[in-house]
């Protein structure tokens, strides 16, 4: 078999994977980005102000979905270690990036007294897997 022989094969895979990543990508990424909303929304955790949920947002980017809340929801999905209370539990480093030193976050802190904040897990902890799937998938 020559090269020559297979070229309307591969123009046709071709083909196939620019309109995936063209036409039907984007809308599985607005869908995944309205999933994880919803799931964050539904999450087990107190919202008395209700500042929480309505604060909670997610996008469609070109590569993947944005996640933004108020930076105490990460602390909430995630708990608080109640001596180190720059340290959430199990924070994905793509979210603890967001926590810089300098920005002086200290949760859990109440009157001298430490506190920790036990893991609420309402951020979805397979965001990333889901994300590389839908990019290394075309059905």
């Amino acid at each position: 078999m020559s090269i020559d022989s297979n070229i309307p094969e591969v123009e046709n895979v071709v083909g196939q994977l620019e309109q995936y990543y063209r036409q039907e990508l984007p809308q599985r990424f607005k869908a995944l980005a309205k999933s994880v909303l919803d799931d964050l929304k539904s999450g087990k955790f107190k919202n008395r102000t209700g500042d929480l949920r309505r604060s909670m947002r997610t996008f469609a980017v070109d590569d993947g979905v944005v996640v933004a809340m108020l930076n105490y929801g990460y602390y909430l999905s995630f708990g608080v270690d109640g001596k180190n209370r720059r340290q959430a539990l199990g924070l994905p480093a793509g979210v603890a990036s967001v926590f810089s030193e300098n920005e002086g976050y200290k949760f859990g802190q109440t009157s001298g007294k430490v506190w920790g904040i036990a893991p609420r897990n309402f951020y979805p902890a397979d965001l990333e897997e889901e994300i590389i799937n839908l990019l290394l998938t075309e059905e």
